[in-house]
């Protein structure tokens, strides 16, 4: 297990990482932005949008770490510690936002722990079938959701799980059946052979 934890770069990369997504969900979750809108001229977004790149950008580059020949030679079970590496990530930052949204009562900040699982979940399903895409997946979603997400009167559309309110049942759903769907990728992804 420790070559395993070395060669995903947990300490390096995804540790530091999420210490970071803390600080910014601290300091950061009431900051707005006005950026235009296709439905209408332009739109108030709040920052926390774009705060779960930080996180699921850090999953990717460490899933992304391999050491085919011992994976593949191995007898430990590499994809289940993998699937237990997303479980503890997408967990922490749920806790850390319904944390801060708890503190603060700000609803944007309750609702990035189910942004985060959602755009996991994209991540896992596109590194599972199109690995060049992956990174780039959940950064095209968070624009597309930014840009096309609300329709005139700034409700957010069906599909833009990012932009409903953190009690919006659709949007929990949508994020639960689309990180479990991710999680089924990564775990039953065979090794690459020799």
């Amino acid at each position: 297990m420790i070559w395993w934890f070395k060669a995903r770069r947990i300490p390096a990369v995804l540790l530091p990482l999420c210490a970071a997504f803390a600080v910014v969900l601290v300091l950061a979750y009431d900051w707005t932005a006005t950026l235009p809108a296709l439905a209408s001229g332009s739109s108030t977004v709040r920052f926390l949008t774009f705060v779960p790149v930080i996180v699921v950008a850090a999953l990717h580059h460490c899933l992304s770490q391999r050491l085919d020949a011992a994976e593949v030679l191995s007898r430990r079970p590499v994809p289940r510690y993998d699937v237990v590496l997303v479980l503890a990530t997408v967990g922490f930052t749920v806790l850390a936002g319904l944390a801060v949204g708890a503190l603060t009562g700000d609803d944007a900040a309750r609702a990035v722990g189910r942004n985060v699982a959602f755009l996991t979940g994209l991540m896992l399903l596109a590194h599972r079938f199109v690995p060049q895409a992956a990174a780039g997946v959940p950064v095209g979603w968070v624009f597309l959701s930014v840009f096309a997400g609300s329709d005139a009167y700034r409700r957010p559309r069906f599909w833009s799980v990012l932009e409903h309110p953190a009690a919006a049942v659709p949007a929990l759903v949508e994020a639960l059946l689309c990180f479990a769907a991710g999680l089924a990728a990564l775990a039953l992804a065979r090794p690459r052979t020799l």
